[in-house]
């Protein structure tokens, strides 16, 4: 399995541009739907799996969720067993924030489920594309810190380290008016970290510095770094990101 993550503040286009490149073939994130049933397919058979396909949304959705929830406390479990030192440096990091544990535990599962999955019903020529894991779940521990500190080099040396983090480089001005065009402005919900001290934008900027200052750690750790201008039409950021991606895993294998 190839692995990449996005790194981008809220409206900066994550979602939009993981859902348009698991559109296409070699990528998977659809991670409720499509990996689930594959998972599904290979665990109780392909009969059951098709019969899923078929079955009502509504079932067909309970199950995913029910099944979502299993597999989130499975991996979380198994990765817990298997890798002591990773959980204790990454919970390390969550006790150092100063508010928020159970939101940022909460998304550590994510990631984690996110990623096990993928290992678990991925080949090795597809890629894994995920809009929010382990370097995003670095980024809001960063936030919810006091002094707003980037954690440790234990942290990003002990998580399944991308082979790609594509940061998408967007004017805070714009990621604030695409939050408030949809009436969602994600980044004044957690209001802990903001409190009084902050007007939207001032927390929008903060918010994109700390994306940048994440993103750039990554070729520390082994990972490529790629920016990517999302401040235009989608499908032209689209085209751009599946390039730097095709190429970069062309060179690395030449």
């Amino acid at each position: 399995m190839k692995f990449i993550e996005f790194v981008g503040p809220p409206g900066s286009g994550k979602s939009a541009l993981q859902s348009a490149l698991v559109s296409e073939d070699r990528f998977s994130g659809d991670f409720k739907g499509e990996m689930t049933n594959r998972l599904v397919s290979e665990e109780y058979g392909k009969y059951f799996g098709r019969l899923l396909e078929i079955s009502p949304d509504y079932f067909k959705k309970r199950f995913q969720h029910l099944m979502n929830l299993h597999l989130t406390q499975d991996y979380t479990y198994d990765m817990m067993c298997s890798n002591s030192l990773f959980m204790k440096k990454v919970m390390g990091e969550i006790q150092f924030a100063s508010y928020n544990h159970g939101k940022l535990f909460h998304d550590l599962e994510r990631s984690i489920h996110r990623y096990c999955l993928g290992m678990d019903v991925l080949n090795d020529d597809e890629i894994l594309c995920v809009d929010e894991g382990f370097y995003f779940n670095a980024v809001l521990i960063s936030l919810y810190k006091d002094m707003h500190s980037v954690p440790s080099t234990d942290f990003f040396k002990t998580i399944p380290n991308p082979d790609i983090v594509i940061h998408l480089d967007v004017p805070p001005e714009l990621c604030l008016s695409r939050q408030e065009r949809r009436n969602r402005v994600v980044v004044t919900q957690d209001k802990e970290w903001i409190k009084d001290r902050y007007s939207k934008l001032e927390a929008q900027n903060i918010f994109n510095h700390y994306c940048e200052k994440v993103a750039r750690l990554a070729e520390d750790y082994g990972s490529k770094m790629i920016v990517v201008d999302n401040s235009a039409e989608l499908n032209t950021a689209v085209d751009e990101v599946r390039n730097e991606i095709f190429n970069t895993y062309k060179n690395s294998s030449g």
